[in-house]
């Protein structure tokens, strides 16, 4: 593992739920218990004072977070203060007061056919003044040595009119970062940490930064090997490397979705030099964070050398937090902690399918684990390991319910058999009730109300697909997507006569494969022969094969019409197989800092019918 780490940080991210202060400082007796000397408040505009204050619902007091920063300095961490100096701004922009800061203000289409409220004006003097009115309290506020600002995924950057009146997205950015640094580092004698993403876009930036800024890597994938880049192409590089050769020092951030994202990110950096570790925690406004505390524990032993390796920590884990040693215990512990993510249930879910369909490992594998968690609850230690398991184990049957779901409409969108959606509504009203009592207990009423919703969504849309699938017409595409790190936008039009009417539209993807079925929903109604498919935006997307299934027949295609734009192979989309249609610019690099995202790729086609 790394050695001599000067900073081993966890990650709380005030900015998506607010935590009361109680919770708090039992995650700061939790994260000393573990070895860490740095908690990271990811804040960004939640900070109440002069400049900006969002309103006591939505942000914390300066003598709540002084409370929070004395409490904490009694195990001797370091509290660093994690703003949003660009992107990631919506809790800003979202006052109006305020939301003429935005760079796409005031109704602007952005890169992403969206009318983005994320990203503030860098060329705008009123967030240079805002910027460092903010600042200068947050360092009056905070006595770390550090401050972060943030700088991610700020995609619209350089993008409005005033921005490029002053220059193109790399200049303004670059700049944008020198003039926080002069604050920060210059004004009010912090040291600044920024995440690193945006060089992805910025290669250059880099070579003109000063080098006393800390950059934040962030990898998240299961397997770390080597750095890959997150929105473009991948770009396989050695970036931290490349960091210590120009003379930055910088933090390599695993997430605690995966175990082996931990243990693998910290692997890779065991022959690097970096400065200091942060277990980055997100968006938990729809989960409580006790099912995560396992991950952070295995991680504090890791980076503190308490154990040599992830396993051997998570052993040290089990035995401390739960006073359990035994090995099934641990292998179904291991497991959950190297669970998906689920961040709801949409039509695009329950309607996009791998072509190898649902893994048959994945539902019993996570009934084992849970049925093996189960077993051990009545041996835990203390009222927190019960809790943290009863966690773990509604995080299991979460995971189960969602693949319930999709394999339930798979089955339908194939004529086999199926599990009754009402079986699985029922099951999601249980676990959505134990949800809400336990968010009732430990959080605010108000986020008791975003579980209920969370589950709610997913209900309705098992409802209300399942009644839309027995009367629709039935688009089925094969789409081939080679970047599932792109964001493609596909629309589809169908043609009556000489007229084009718009079916839908998106950025159709599937988590589990690059090769995928996705079915559109129709109107029972709909009547045509002739469909267009349009392509804009980033990465491109492939096309296979579409056909139109009705009651009474089934529309193939017959020819192609025509094509437009970046197109290649376009008369592989009338065989029935993996030959791939592509439209649209493969090399997300090379569309992002002009205008080529804005190119649309079209191809045209008619179909015939068979019996």
């Amino acid at each position: 593992m790394p050695q001599n780490l000067q900073i081993k940080a966890v990650q709380l991210d005030l900015a998506r739920q607010m935590e009361n202060i109680e919770f708090i400082k039992q995650f700061i007796d939790f994260s000393a218990q573990n070895n860490y000397n740095t908690l990271f408040l990811y804040l960004e505009w939640r900070v109440r004072c002069n400049a900006v204050d969002i309103g006591e619902e939505n942000g914390y007091s300066k003598e709540e977070l002084k409370d929070i920063i004395d409490y904490a300095a009694q195990y001797n961490i370091d509290v660093i203060p994690g703003l949003a100096a660009i992107g990631h701004s919506e809790l800003l922009l979202a006052n109006e007061k305020f939301a003429h800061l935005n760079e796409l203000y005031p109704d602007r289409l952005g890169k992403f056919k969206s009318y983005n409220i994320n990203d503030l004006c860098p060329a705008n003097p009123q967030v240079r003044q805002l910027l460092e009115a903010y600042f200068t309290e947050v360092a009056e506020l905070f006595p770390s040595n550090y401050i972060h600002a943030g700088c991610d995924e700020a995609w619209e950057a350089g993008n409005c009119p005033r921005c490029k009146a002053v220059g193109n997205a790399e200049y303004i950015f670059t700049e944008h970062i020198k003039f926080c640094h002069d604050i920060i580092s210059g004004k009010l004698k912090k040291r600044m940490m920024i995440w690193d993403d945006m060089f992805e876009f910025f290669p250059e930036i880099p070579e003109k930064l000063p080098k006393d800024i800390i950059l934040v890597n962030w990898q998240y994938q299961e397997n770390v090997t080597d750095y890959q880049g997150h929105f473009s192409n991948l770009s396989f590089c050695d970036a931290n490397s490349r960091y210590t050769k120009l003379g930055f020092d910088y933090i390599f951030a695993p997430a605690e979705y995966f175990f082996s994202n931990i243990d693998s990110i910290t692997d890779y950096n065991r022959s690097r030099h970096p400065y200091g570790a942060l277990l980055t925690i997100w968006e938990k406004a729809e989960s409580l964070m006790f099912r995560f505390l396992p991950n952070i524990s295995v991680a504090g032993k890791l980076w503190n050398h308490q154990a040599q390796n992830a396993e051997e920590a998570l052993k040290q884990t089990a035995a401390e937090l739960f006073g359990i040693k035994n090995d099934d215990f641990i292998n179904a512990l291991q497991l959950s902690l190297n669970g998906t993510r689920i961040s709801g249930v949409s039509e695009n879910t329950l309607l996009a399918n791998s072509i190898k369909g649902i893994d048959p490992r994945l539902l019993p594998s996570l009934q084992l684990q849970q049925c093996t968690l189960k077993k051990y609850v009545s041996c835990t230690k203390n009222a927190l390991a019960e809790l943290i398991l009863s966690e773990l184990i509604d995080a299991c049957e979460t995971k189960i319910l969602y693949w319930r779901s999709i394999k339930a409409f798979s089955a339908m969108l194939n004529n086999m058999s199926y599990e009754n959606p009402d079986n699985i509504i029922a099951d999601l009203n249980e676990l959505k009730e134990r949800q809400i009592n336990k968010f009732m207990q430990y959080r605010r009423p108000c986020d008791a109300e975003k579980i209920k919703n969370f589950f709610e969504k997913w209900q309705n849309t098992i409802k209300t697909t399942k009644d839309k699938l027995a009367v629709s017409v039935q688009l089925k595409v094969l789409f081939c997507l080679p970047e599932i790190y792109g964001a493609a936008q596909t629309e589809i039009y169908a043609k009556t006569g000489d007229t084009y009417k718009y079916l839908t539209g998106g950025c159709f993807k599937c988590d589990e494969s690059n090769l995928y079925f996705r079915t559109f929903l129709l109107p029972a109604d709909s009547d045509f022969d002739t469909l267009k498919f349009e392509v804009s935006g980033f990465g491109g997307q492939g096309i296979c094969y579409a056909e139109i299934r009705r009651k009474d027949c089934t529309l193939i295609p017959e020819k192609v019409i025509s094509s437009s734009g970046e197109i290649s192979n376009s008369q592989n989309i009338l065989f029935n197989d993996a030959s791939v249609c592509y439209l649209g610019h493969n090399r997300i690099l090379d569309v992002y800092n002009n205008d080529k995202y804005k190119d649309v790729s079209s191809v045209e086609l008619k179909f015939k019918k068979t019996f």
